[in-house]
């Protein structure tokens, strides 16, 4: 307290309005809008890296609020006297300074993302004029300062090698953006468990019997009431199933998702091309929400399968197969939209004119491809299926002399994006995934009628 009790004998009207300012720096508000300033301004990746050590460091700074419980400077010594106009931002326990964790975590990882000497040399003072405005101000002692700028600074070089690498992942950025989902899941459940709480305990200390009992009433209320709708639901679920031809339900389902999914294929190579970055995100959300319903369908499956007589395996295994085959499909289609929308969306490089004719290509043959196998699954006329394997093999010789000649365009010129080459590839290897599920699943479907002798046209299904 002696360090607090010196600062104390320095202040000034005029020193105590700068600190004022400099403590600014570590308000929340501060720092989400310079974090998602840089998200979208500047670049997604930083504003990510960010976003991700103010999170965690928030998290990590009261937990150990919670834990230690340490009370502020002036509780603790009623003699010591603060800023007045700090009071107001200095509400909770005192150690570590949350203040300070916010301006070391988002002002040291500024610092620490950009090279420039300049802004690293700008960025540290500010977040050690922050740090030291804590305890001019009296809010917080050198142990709390102290405290929270090594976990911020921790959190910073712990957290930036993640994010640069799932940078250049999707799939890391998306389990890390899982992550932070589901620890502030956490924090939002337990606010809304302790705001009910309060409530609650309000609500029985005022109300007494009389608002106990209601309490007890509605709790049984809602406990029946939602009992009652899970069991009408899944009794409806039961009976649609029973009731519905599952080849006919297969039929609408594949006749629909294979348009769907060719549509947002072709929409998403113009859009690459073209760099539009709205249509993009759209197409983003669309893709994946396919994924998913196709998703859900895969892992509601058995109660489809156990509603069906043992004399009809053929129609159960049928139904497996296609299920598999579309979800593999439309898992292929997010894996070339989400990079394509990632690529633009941060402003990358767009795609050289060698690989912009490549791609138109190869998207021509894909649909001339998806013509040929929704006209069969339309009409159930298989006669063009030696045609349309050839037609594979032939954009797959595309897809591998596409490919070759983007490794040898990097290898000799040198010259190009690396993000834009990466792009161009995963585009042309899903592409390749999404053709074969659609041949697979065109020769389970001859396969199936072949065997079952079904002769009803799927056109008539899709009505």
């Amino acid at each position: 307290m002696s360090f607090l009790y010196w600062l104390e004998s320095i202040r000034c009207p005029f020193l105590d309005a700068v600190m004022q300012a400099f403590t600014c720096f570590g308000e929340e508000l501060a720092f989400l809008l310079l974090a998602l300033t840089i998200f979208w301004c500047v670049s997604k990746e930083e504003g990510y890296y960010l976003l991700f050590v103010g999170f965690f460091g928030t998290a990590l700074n009261q937990f150990l609020k919670l834990l230690c419980r340490i009370p502020r400077p002036w509780v603790r010594d009623p003699s010591f006297t603060i800023v007045e106009s700090a009071r107001s931002g200095a509400g909770g326990y005192s150690f570590p300074s949350g203040h300070t964790q916010n301006a070391v975590g988002t002002l040291g990882g500024i610092a620490r993302w950009h090279k420039n000497r300049a802004l690293r040399i700008v960025c540290i003072v500010l977040a050690a004029l922050t740090a030291f405005s804590r305890m001019y101000l009296g809010v917080h002692t050198p142990l709390d300062v102290s405290v929270a700028a090594v976990t911020a600074v921790v959190l910073i070089f712990v957290i930036y090698p993640i994010v640069r690498s799932a940078a250049e992942d999707p799939k890391k950025m998306a389990v890390l953006l899982g992550v932070m989902t589901v620890v502030a899941g956490w924090f939002v459940t337990a606010l809304g468990g302790f705001i009910i709480a309060y409530v609650v305990g309000l609500a029985l200390v005022y109300g007494g019997t009389v608002m106990l009992i209601l309490l007890t009433v509605l709790a049984g209320y809602m406990l029946v009431h939602s009992n009652f709708i899970k069991k009408t639901k899944s009794a409806e679920t039961t009976t649609a199933v029973t009731n519905e031809n599952v080849v006919e339900e297969i039929a609408t389902v594949v006749s629909s998702t294979i348009n769907t999914a060719t549509r947002i294929y072709d929409r998403t190579l113009l859009a690459v091309f073209k760099e539009n970055r709205k249509v993009l995100r759209d197409l983003n959300r669309e893709s994946s929400e396919l994924y998913e319903r196709m998703h859900e369908r895969k892992y509601r499956m058995m109660s489809t399968l156990r509603m069906l007589r043992e004399s009809d395996l053929d129609t159960a295994q049928y139904y497996v197969q296609v299920v598999d085959y579309l979800n593999e499909l439309t898992k292929a289609l997010t894996h070339i939209v989400r990079p394509a929308y990632g690529h633009i969306d941060n402003n990358h490089e767009g795609l050289t004119r060698e690989q912009t004719t490549d791609l138109i290509r190869v998207g021509d043959e894909v649909e001339a491809i998806y013509r040929r196998i929704n006209a069969m699954l339309t009409t159930n006329d298989f006669g063009d299926i030696d045609l349309v394997l050839s037609m594979r093999d032939r954009l797959f010789e595309t897809i591998s002399d596409a490919i070759k000649s983007e490794l040898r365009r990097f290898n000799t010129s040198g010259k190009g994006s690396t993000k834009a080459s990466m792009l161009y590839l995963t585009i042309l290897n899903e592409t390749r995934t999404m053709v074969l599920q659609l041949r697979n699943l065109l020769k389970a479907q001859r396969h199936f009628l072949e065997t079952k002798g079904v002769i009803k046209s799927w056109l008539y299904y899709a009505k």
